[in-house]
């Protein structure tokens, strides 16, 4: 084998060591969610004597079919739907319009609109005052409590006036002299080169509204429970219930059943997510 082959194969050390430690953590973050998969389909009586196992133990459907009996679990998850949903999509376009706004670089105040959007970032009301606007507002006890007061991110603004700024200006000015209106532009010219920072905050958007439990707690009442979203439903099924309690592989099944489409989801919008957070970290 000649010089040039030999150097071509060589492999260097770092390349194994962070090989080796990628596989660790593939399998430190891979393992717990496959051990509550094979909870979930194990006999419960298994798993009181056995504990969790790498394997299935005395393999059952009956949690899940458990699960998807009861009208509790499949209306929490259309309502999550609906919810996340509902919020990234204003999100996105509340969020976008405003970044757009904040980008024009003749707007007049336009660094004390931005020093005005930048303090609540960092300074919050807190969780009273907001559940005594949502009440005073009406709102409470109703679908819109989940919606509305999540739609305006400042991160998710600041991350698209980001990129606005490292559009060249003219593309504003192209569109002004064939007679474009600041709308227009908006619809036309900058929302169609946006679309992957949009997809970019819809997903943030959506996945924390996904993750979301404390919402119907602070803004829903004990027997408005037709509305309460799947974490909530969740924290419900996991909570320890001495004249009922749940058995292991329903709480197993539960867990998959609300963890699943993120995990299944991520891989193929990965790549809208790391182009985006990409093209808003450019400075302007």
């Amino acid at each position: 084998m000649s010089a040039d082959a030999r150097k071509k194969i060589k492999i260097k050390p770092f390349t194994i060591v962070n090989a080796v430690i990628m596989v660790v953590l593939c399998i430190v973050f891979i393992l717990p969610f496959w051990m509550m998969i094979t909870a979930s389909f194990s006999g419960d009586m298994a798993l009181i004597k056995n504990g969790l196992s790498l394997w299935f133990q005395d393999f059952s459907v009956s949690a899940y079919a458990e699960l998807f009996a009861t009208k509790s679990l499949l209306r929490s998850l259309g309502v999550t739907l609906v919810v996340s949903l509902g919020t990234a999509v204003l999100s996105v376009f509340v969020c976008t319009g405003a970044a757009y706004v904040l980008s024009k670089k003749k707007l007049a105040g336009r660094k004390l609109l931005t020093w005005y959007f930048m303090i609540p970032m960092f300074f919050g009301g807190g969780t009273i005052p907001l559940y005594l606007v949502i009440r005073e507002l009406g709102l409470y006890d109703h679908i819109w409590a989940l919606i509305l007061p999540n739609v305006v991110s400042i991160y998710n603004i600041v991350l698209v006036r980001n990129y606005f700024y490292s559009l060249p200006e003219s593309l504003s000015e192209a569109a002004d002299l064939d007679g474009a209106n600041e709308m227009q532009m908006l619809l036309h010219v900058f929302f169609p080169l946006a679309v992957p920072m949009m997809l970019t905050i819809g997903l943030i958007t959506f996945v924390g509204r996904w993750n979301s439990w404390l919402d119907s707690l602070m803004y829903l009442s004990v027997q408005n429970d037709g509305l309460w979203m799947i974490q909530y439903t969740l924290r419900k099924i996991l909570e320890n219930n001495p004249a009922d309690p749940s058995p292991a592989s329903v709480k197993n099944a539960a867990i998959v059943i609300v963890v699943a489409p993120l995990i299944i989801a991520s891989p193929i919008l990965h790549r809208f997510l790391a182009n985006g957070v990409t093209a808003g970290a450019v400075k302007g």
